[in-house]
Protein backbone atom coordinates (compact mmCIF):
# COMPACT_ATOMS: atom_id res chain seq x y z
CA UNK A 1 0.00 0.00 0.00
CA UNK A 2 1.21 3.28 -0.83
CA UNK A 3 1.32 6.67 0.52
CA UNK A 4 2.31 10.07 -0.43
CA UNK A 5 2.88 13.41 0.82
CA UNK A 6 -0.56 14.33 -0.31
CA UNK A 7 -2.49 11.96 1.16
CA UNK A 8 -1.20 12.91 4.63
CA UNK A 9 -2.11 16.49 4.00
CA UNK A 10 -5.64 15.87 3.23
CA UNK A 11 -6.13 12.71 5.15
CA UNK A 12 -3.14 12.49 7.94
CA UNK A 13 -5.02 11.77 10.90
CA UNK A 14 -7.79 8.92 8.92
CA UNK A 15 -4.43 7.94 7.56
CA UNK A 16 -2.08 7.33 10.43
CA UNK A 17 -4.72 5.18 12.16
CA UNK A 18 -5.26 3.03 9.32
CA UNK A 19 -1.62 2.44 8.42
CA UNK A 20 -0.86 1.71 11.96
CA UNK A 21 -3.80 -0.40 12.61
CA UNK A 22 -3.54 -2.76 9.25
CA UNK A 23 0.11 -2.84 9.66
CA UNK A 24 -0.45 -3.96 13.45
CA UNK A 25 -2.44 -6.77 12.09
CA UNK A 26 -0.18 -8.25 9.84
CA UNK A 27 -0.28 -6.61 6.28
CA UNK A 28 2.91 -4.76 5.24
CA UNK A 29 2.32 -1.19 4.67
CA UNK A 30 5.16 0.34 6.21
CA UNK A 31 4.24 3.00 9.39
CA UNK A 32 7.60 4.04 9.83
CA UNK A 33 7.42 6.19 6.68
CA UNK A 34 3.78 7.41 7.00
CA UNK A 35 4.87 8.42 10.80
CA UNK A 36 8.08 9.70 10.03
CA UNK A 37 6.53 12.24 7.27
CA UNK A 38 3.93 13.31 9.49
CA UNK A 39 6.66 14.24 11.99
CA UNK A 40 7.82 16.08 9.28
CA UNK A 41 4.39 17.88 8.06
CA UNK A 42 4.28 18.54 11.83
CA UNK A 43 6.63 20.92 12.00
CA UNK A 44 5.29 22.99 9.77
CA UNK A 45 1.94 23.33 11.09
CA UNK A 46 -0.26 20.88 8.84
CA UNK A 47 -0.66 18.33 11.67
CA UNK A 48 0.10 18.37 15.31
CA UNK A 49 2.63 16.39 16.81
CA UNK A 50 0.84 15.06 19.78
CA UNK A 51 -1.62 14.02 18.02
CA UNK A 52 0.02 11.83 15.20
CA UNK A 53 1.70 10.52 18.59
CA UNK A 54 -1.31 9.72 20.03
CA UNK A 55 -3.28 8.24 17.00
CA UNK A 56 -0.11 6.02 16.24
CA UNK A 57 0.02 4.61 19.53
CA UNK A 58 -3.97 3.68 19.91
CA UNK A 59 -3.98 2.21 16.48
CA UNK A 60 -1.42 0.35 17.64
CA UNK A 61 -2.67 -0.86 20.73
CA UNK A 62 -5.66 -2.41 18.80
CA UNK A 63 -3.20 -4.29 16.55
CA UNK A 64 -1.21 -5.52 19.53
CA UNK A 65 -4.45 -6.33 21.78
CA UNK A 66 -6.00 -8.43 18.61
CA UNK A 67 -2.85 -10.70 18.28
CA UNK A 68 -2.56 -10.96 21.96
CA UNK A 69 -5.93 -12.08 22.53
CA UNK A 70 -5.16 -14.74 19.42
CA UNK A 71 -1.84 -15.86 21.58
CA UNK A 72 -4.14 -16.49 24.78
CA UNK A 73 -6.47 -18.17 23.03
CA UNK A 74 -4.68 -20.09 20.23
CA UNK A 75 -1.19 -20.52 21.14
CA UNK A 76 1.68 -21.54 18.74
CA UNK A 77 -0.70 -21.93 15.82
CA UNK A 78 -0.75 -17.76 15.94
CA UNK A 79 3.17 -17.56 16.12
CA UNK A 80 3.33 -20.36 13.66
CA UNK A 81 1.21 -18.06 11.53
CA UNK A 82 3.27 -14.72 11.91
CA UNK A 83 6.75 -17.28 11.42
CA UNK A 84 5.65 -18.70 8.24
CA UNK A 85 6.43 -15.13 5.93
CA UNK A 86 10.03 -16.61 7.61
CA UNK A 87 12.22 -19.17 5.03
CA UNK A 88 12.96 -20.46 9.02
CA UNK A 89 9.97 -20.48 10.55
CA UNK A 90 11.34 -23.02 13.59
CA UNK A 91 14.01 -20.53 13.84
CA UNK A 92 11.57 -17.71 13.80
CA UNK A 93 9.56 -19.46 16.78
CA UNK A 94 12.27 -20.37 18.95
CA UNK A 95 14.63 -17.04 18.98
CA UNK A 96 11.52 -15.12 19.72
CA UNK A 97 10.58 -17.39 22.06
CA UNK A 98 14.09 -17.01 24.19
CA UNK A 99 14.11 -13.68 23.51
CA UNK A 100 10.69 -13.03 25.31
CA UNK A 101 12.26 -15.35 27.66
CA UNK A 102 15.23 -13.46 28.96
CA UNK A 103 13.63 -10.30 28.93
CA UNK A 104 10.30 -10.83 30.30
CA UNK A 105 7.54 -8.24 30.47
CA UNK A 106 10.43 -5.65 29.81
CA UNK A 107 10.07 -7.11 26.01
CA UNK A 108 7.38 -5.41 25.42
CA UNK A 109 9.16 -1.46 26.36
CA UNK A 110 11.84 -2.05 23.30
CA UNK A 111 10.16 -5.11 20.83
CA UNK A 112 8.63 -2.38 18.55
CA UNK A 113 12.22 -1.33 17.72
CA UNK A 114 13.49 -5.35 17.04
CA UNK A 115 12.54 -6.25 13.46
CA UNK A 116 11.08 -9.90 13.61
CA UNK A 117 10.50 -9.59 17.09
CA UNK A 118 7.66 -6.86 17.33
CA UNK A 119 4.54 -8.74 15.53
CA UNK A 120 5.28 -11.92 17.86
CA UNK A 121 5.42 -10.40 21.14
CA UNK A 122 2.10 -9.90 21.61
CA UNK A 123 0.38 -13.34 20.81
CA UNK A 124 3.54 -14.96 23.13
CA UNK A 125 2.30 -12.77 25.65
CA UNK A 126 -0.19 -14.02 25.57
CA UNK A 127 0.24 -17.28 25.40
CA UNK A 128 2.85 -16.88 28.69
CA UNK A 129 -0.65 -16.14 30.76
CA UNK A 130 -0.07 -12.32 31.37
CA UNK A 131 -2.71 -10.29 32.29
CA UNK A 132 -4.64 -7.99 30.02
CA UNK A 133 -3.86 -5.00 31.98
CA UNK A 134 -0.46 -5.39 32.85
CA UNK A 135 0.34 -6.32 28.83
CA UNK A 136 -1.51 -2.94 27.85
CA UNK A 137 0.46 -1.17 30.38
CA UNK A 138 3.81 -2.61 29.48
CA UNK A 139 3.15 -2.51 25.76
CA UNK A 140 1.53 0.95 26.07
CA UNK A 141 5.05 2.55 27.10
CA UNK A 142 6.86 0.92 24.77
CA UNK A 143 4.12 1.86 21.57
CA UNK A 144 4.51 5.37 23.22
CA UNK A 145 8.43 5.29 23.04
CA UNK A 146 8.36 4.13 19.86
CA UNK A 147 5.51 6.45 17.95
CA UNK A 148 7.40 9.46 19.57
CA UNK A 149 10.58 8.29 18.02
CA UNK A 150 9.62 7.86 14.77
CA UNK A 151 7.42 11.19 14.76
CA UNK A 152 9.90 13.34 16.76
CA UNK A 153 12.71 12.41 14.41
CA UNK A 154 10.70 13.60 11.40
CA UNK A 155 9.71 16.54 13.18
CA UNK A 156 13.48 17.23 14.58
CA UNK A 157 14.87 16.77 10.96
CA UNK A 158 12.36 19.49 9.60
CA UNK A 159 14.70 22.09 7.28
CA UNK A 160 13.41 25.29 5.90
CA UNK A 161 12.04 23.95 2.74
CA UNK A 162 8.83 22.64 1.27
CA UNK A 163 7.01 20.37 3.57
CA UNK A 164 5.12 18.52 0.97
CA UNK A 165 8.54 17.58 -0.96
CA UNK A 166 10.56 16.27 1.99
CA UNK A 167 7.28 14.09 2.75
CA UNK A 168 7.63 12.87 -0.71
CA UNK A 169 11.06 11.90 -0.41
CA UNK A 170 11.13 10.45 2.93
CA UNK A 171 8.15 8.20 1.53
CA UNK A 172 9.26 7.53 -1.67
CA UNK A 173 12.41 6.19 -0.45
CA UNK A 174 12.42 4.43 2.69
CA UNK A 175 9.95 2.06 1.05
CA UNK A 176 12.54 1.27 -1.34
CA UNK A 177 15.17 0.88 1.21
CA UNK A 178 12.74 -1.50 3.65
CA UNK A 179 12.09 -3.12 0.31
CA UNK A 180 15.99 -3.96 -0.72
CA UNK A 181 16.19 -4.94 3.06
CA UNK A 182 13.56 -7.66 3.26
CA UNK A 183 14.52 -9.25 0.09
CA UNK A 184 18.83 -9.14 0.89
CA UNK A 185 16.99 -10.98 4.62
CA UNK A 186 15.06 -13.47 2.67
CA UNK A 187 18.31 -14.45 0.11
CA UNK A 188 20.40 -15.02 2.96
CA UNK A 189 17.75 -16.59 5.40
CA UNK A 190 17.44 -19.17 2.20
CA UNK A 191 21.47 -19.55 1.95
CA UNK A 192 21.38 -20.33 5.91
CA UNK A 193 18.32 -22.87 5.32
CA UNK A 194 20.08 -24.73 2.72
CA UNK A 195 23.36 -25.11 4.44
CA UNK A 196 21.53 -26.24 7.58
CA UNK A 197 20.04 -28.61 6.00
CA UNK A 198 23.26 -30.16 4.09
CA UNK A 199 25.27 -29.84 7.55
CA UNK A 200 22.60 -31.62 9.68
CA UNK A 201 21.96 -35.81 9.18
CA UNK A 202 20.07 -36.81 11.79
CA UNK A 203 18.33 -40.26 12.09
CA UNK A 204 14.52 -39.79 13.40
CA UNK A 205 12.59 -42.26 15.23
CA UNK A 206 8.76 -42.36 15.21
CA UNK A 207 6.40 -42.22 18.65
CA UNK A 208 6.05 -46.16 17.73
CA UNK A 209 9.69 -47.33 17.61
CA UNK A 210 10.38 -45.11 20.56
CA UNK A 211 8.40 -46.59 22.84
CA UNK A 212 9.37 -49.88 21.95
CA UNK A 213 12.52 -48.98 22.68
CA UNK A 214 12.21 -46.87 26.18
CA UNK A 215 10.99 -50.92 27.05
CA UNK A 216 14.10 -52.52 26.83
CA UNK A 217 16.62 -52.68 29.60
CA UNK A 218 19.14 -50.81 27.42
CA UNK A 219 16.84 -47.55 26.55
CA UNK A 220 17.91 -44.29 25.19
CA UNK A 221 18.03 -41.28 27.62
CA UNK A 222 15.01 -38.71 26.28
CA UNK A 223 15.94 -34.94 26.17
CA UNK A 224 13.07 -33.02 25.48
CA UNK A 225 13.83 -29.36 24.26
CA UNK A 226 10.92 -27.91 24.13
CA UNK A 227 10.86 -24.47 25.20
CA UNK A 228 8.73 -23.91 28.69
CA UNK A 229 5.61 -22.05 27.05
CA UNK A 230 5.54 -24.62 24.36
CA UNK A 231 4.79 -26.93 27.75
CA UNK A 232 2.45 -24.68 28.79
CA UNK A 233 0.63 -24.63 25.80
CA UNK A 234 0.71 -28.47 25.54
CA UNK A 235 1.91 -30.10 29.00
CA UNK A 236 1.90 -33.57 26.90
CA UNK A 237 5.64 -35.28 27.24
CA UNK A 238 7.32 -38.62 27.50
CA UNK A 239 8.34 -40.19 30.31
CA UNK A 240 10.93 -40.26 32.06
CA UNK A 241 12.25 -37.26 29.79
CA UNK A 242 14.72 -34.81 31.20
CA UNK A 243 13.78 -31.06 30.25
CA UNK A 244 16.77 -28.65 28.79
CA UNK A 245 16.34 -25.73 26.99
CA UNK A 246 19.17 -25.49 23.90
CA UNK A 247 20.91 -23.09 25.40
CA UNK A 248 21.57 -24.63 28.44
CA UNK A 249 22.65 -27.88 26.92
CA UNK A 250 26.61 -27.28 27.63
CA UNK A 251 25.98 -26.26 30.88
CA UNK A 252 23.70 -29.85 31.70
CA UNK A 253 26.08 -31.67 29.60
CA UNK A 254 28.25 -32.77 32.94
CA UNK A 255 25.39 -34.30 34.79
CA UNK A 256 24.23 -36.27 31.82
CA UNK A 257 24.93 -39.54 31.35
CA UNK A 258 26.76 -39.17 27.73
CA UNK A 259 27.30 -42.94 27.84
CA UNK A 260 24.10 -43.49 26.97
CA UNK A 261 22.28 -43.12 23.34
CA UNK A 262 20.12 -39.78 23.24
CA UNK A 263 17.07 -39.06 21.57
CA UNK A 264 16.07 -35.11 21.63
CA UNK A 265 12.72 -34.46 21.32
CA UNK A 266 11.60 -31.13 19.97
CA UNK A 267 8.46 -28.47 18.44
Amino acid sequence: MAYDAQTLIEHGYITIFVASLVERLGIPVFTTPVVVGAGLLAASGKLSLSLVIAITVVATLLGDWVWFELGRRRGNKVVGLLCRISLSRDSCVERTKKFSKKHSDLSLLYTKFVPGVSHISPPLAGMSGISLGRFTAFNFAGTLLWASALAVSGWASMRPLESARIATYVLGTLPVLIFVFIIGSVIWKYVQKQRFIRSLRMDRVSAQQLSERLATEDKPLVIDLRHPLDVLHDPRGIPGAINVLPEDIEARAKGLPLEREFIIVCT
